[in-house]
């Protein structure tokens, strides 16, 4: 058996009792034919994929007999996102974020990078943008980390209010998008804390 089908084994295993669960699920869900009703399956689909952060969307020309269409090609050129800029407003870092995008023609590609177009939080976004902090203090410390998904005014928002004491810092910064932070450039800033 070859590494790649070896991995695909244990994540199988790994994940047995939850797919096992979810065909169970799915198999339970009524979609008689007749009337060809199959809303409740299409239901428990849609839950799971949300659920697992995948995209797909809804086509039903039919109320009654919706499309699930989902797709992995999302993930298959892993995009990248840098921190452009930063603004300190107050205890608040706000970031500007350049993002790849991808375009596609037939078997064809181009990834560019271009700023992104945040989506207001609590709207759903296509993209999931996340920056990951690190404070480190004057003797090469580290002080506190954290994570931020905030946006606000098409920016990345770092609220450091109360989380770090007085004094001189340097503020680590990285966006992962999509939960992809392999080999992130990281954007260093002076921080100071006043008494």
């Amino acid at each position: 058996m070859t590494d790649v089908k070896k991995q695909l084994a244990k994540w199988i295993d790994d994940d047995r009792d939850k797919i096992i669960g979810f065909l169970c699920d799915f198999v339970r869900a009524k979609s008689p034919n007749p009337p060809g009703d199959t809303t409740l399956a299409a239901a428990h689909v849609t839950r799971f994929l949300e659920a697992n952060g995948l995209p797909f969307r809804v086509i039903a020309p039919q109320p009654t007999m919706p499309n699930v269409v989902g797709s992995f090609d999302r993930w298959a050129l892993p995009l990248r996102a840098w921190v452009a800029g930063v603004d300190r407003r107050g205890d608040r870092l706000e970031l500007q974020v350049d993002a790849q995008t991808l375009t596609k023609f037939e078997r064809s590609y181009k990834i560019v990078r271009e700023p992104m177009r945040l989506t207001p939080t609590g709207e759903k976004a296509h993209d999931v943008v996340e920056a990951r902090w690190t404070a480190v203090g004057a003797g090469d410390e580290v002080v506190a980390t954290g994570r931020a998904q905030e946006l606000e005014g098409g920016r990345l928002i770092v609220d450091l209010k109360g989380k770090l004491p007085p004094g001189a810092y340097r503020v680590l910064l990285a966006v992962a998008l999509n939960g992809n932070s392999t080999n992130p450039e990281v954007k260093v800033i002076s921080y100071r804390v006043a008494e």
